[in-house]
């Protein structure tokens, strides 16, 4: 049984739609296949859910990727930017003196890949100009609107699915 379907189960019934939104939001994705679990490993470490980003991580989609590396460097680096951010909203990205955001891909993955995960880390963490930022970066790289709306919905859904409260 892949993650997925053991978090879809686990769902009590008062929350089944947000099951239901992960099955469509993950299986039926316009991103690869990888990169809709990459997406939601960087979305599960951001909001702080360990157990689900445990279990992102151990399918067999990224085991042993550059991707699910990836996922697991962007959620802290864009956790620092986003708490800059929040404490000193009047500054920039330049003016906190921290790379830019299009130099901080890690060797092995794709600038648009990482920007993908920084969007849901962004996301996530409610960050409006980093997750502006990785919007505009995305959009430049050839990015479709129907990719940057699969990223949101699966940063949402994995957001929501920590939301609920277990069963029993």
């Amino acid at each position: 049984m892949n993650w997925v379907d053991i978090i879809k189960n686990s769902i009590p019934d008062h929350s089944k739609d947000i099951g239901m939104y992960l099955d469509t939001f993950i299986n039926h994705s316009s991103l690869d296949k990888v990169d809709a679990h990459a997406c939601a490993l960087t979305a599960a470490l951001s909001a702080g859910n360990g157990a689900l980003a445990y279990l992102i991580q151990s399918s067999e989609v990224l085991v042993n990727t550059p991707e699910c590396e990836a996922a697991k460097t962007a959620a802290p680096i864009v956790s620092l930017y986003n708490s800059c951010l929040l404490t000193a909203p009047v500054l920039d990205l330049d003016t906190l003196n921290l790379p830019a955001l299009d130099l901080l891909t890690p060797a092995g993955i794709t600038a648009k890949k990482f920007q993908m995960y920084g969007l849901c880390a962004s996301i996530v963490s409610n960050s409006l100009q980093v997750g502006d930022a990785f919007t505009s970066l995305l959009l430049d790289a050839g990015t479709t609107n129907s990719e940057l709306v699969d990223i949101v919905k699966i940063a949402g859904v994995i957001n929501a699915v920590g939301k609920i409260a277990p069963p029993g």
